[in-house]
């Protein structure tokens, strides 16, 4: 399952890498953030550099060392990290209850007979028709452009004036 988000533990990390340069905190964020998204690191060690925009050696080696300290080899090959494996897991299921429930939700709110998501389609839309109504009336007003700028230090003469306008028109 392709997962949206990934949940990130700032005292593990910080714990497990410690050690790690700069180049090598890169390359495990974005083969992290690669691996959330897409699962299992199906890929050589070239397609890794690949992900991490690895070009000098440098970083193809912090990749590398990066692949060594916190990935497995996998049988079918490509990479495995046993502590995201389980996280995908875990979120998957917190993703699964979440949607049973807003289900049962919808359910409840729209009825057993009715259909939530054609309801949720017309009310997406009722909002689409209510936006274009809105972009119509700035488009209008985008059309009142005034003949001359005022300088700066015209518009603060005017805000002065208009100021002083306002302060005379309130009782004290």
């Amino acid at each position: 399952m392709n997962l949206p988000y990934y949940n990130r533990y700032p005292g593990d990390y910080a714990r497990d890498t410690r050690d790690l340069t700069l180049a090598e905190h890169g390359a495990y964020t974005l083969l992290l953030d690669h691996y959330y998204s897409n699962g299992c690191l199906k890929h050589t060690l070239e397609q890794c550099f690949r992900l991490c925009s690895a070009f000098t050696q440098e970083e193809k080696s912090a990749v590398v060392a990066v692949l060594d300290r916190f990935f497995d080899p996998h049988p079918d090959g490509g990479y495995i990290h046993e502590r995201v494996e389980k996280e995908i897991v875990k979120q998957t299921k917190a993703y699964k209850a979440k949607l049973a429930k807003a289900q049962l939700g919808a359910r409840a709110r729209w009825g057993a007979s009715s259909n939530a998501s054609s309801n949720a389609s017309t009310y997406a839309n009722q909002n689409q028709t209510i936006g274009y109504d809105r972009t119509r009336r700035r488009e209008k007003d985008l059309t009142k452009v005034p003949d001359k700028f005022l300088s700066n230090d015209e518009y603060w003469l005017k805000r002065k004036q208009l100021n002083k306008s306002k302060s005379n028109k309130e009782p004290a």
